[in-house]
């Protein structure tokens, strides 16, 4: 393999790495008190084609769960049996893409220069690596949360 091609495949299993450990995050038959949650994610107005939703736990005495979904069309669902237990969380909301390399450059680089195309998220910062939303879910409720991002 090309160094371009190894350096995209391990791009690729790490996301392939997050995501599973994402869904393999809670978990049926455990008799913890989970609730669903759902809702819709859009950005600039328009429904998230796809990406990743996460609660991480905000408990300070790490009583509740951290639970994930997919992101499709807009909307995300975790089943009762899958969610999180009630408590507070911190929300990560991620849709990472490749960008291409500028073709002048790549033209003017050698193999292992960077010519590799680059991942990056359709998502701000605040929603995910430096992410400031925090939902409370709560026993019996509702629990849809829905997000509203703007790009800007």
């Amino acid at each position: 393999m090309r160094f371009p091609e190894l350096v995209r495949l391990r791009r690729l299993l790490t996301i392939g790495v997050i995501l599973s450990s994402i869904a393999g995050c809670g978990g049926g038959g455990d008799n913890l008190p989970r609730e669903p949650v759902s809702g819709t994610v859009t950005l600039d107005g328009a429904p998230l084609e796809t990406g990743t939703i996460s609660f991480m736990s905000a408990d300070p005495a790490g009583a509740s769960t951290a639970v994930g979904a997919t992101i499709k069309n807009g909307s995300y669902s975790i089943a009762k049996g899958e969610g999180p237990v009630p408590g507070p969380y911190r929300v990560i909301i991620s849709s990472p893409y490749e960008e291409a390399p500028d073709p002048k450059k790549l033209a003017q680089s050698h193999p292992g220069d960077g010519d590799a195309p680059t991942v990056r998220d359709k998502i701000p910062p605040k929603y995910n690596s430096k992410s400031t939303e925090k939902v409370e879910v709560e026993k019996g409720g509702k629990n849809v949360f829905d997000f509203p991002i703007t790009s800007k």
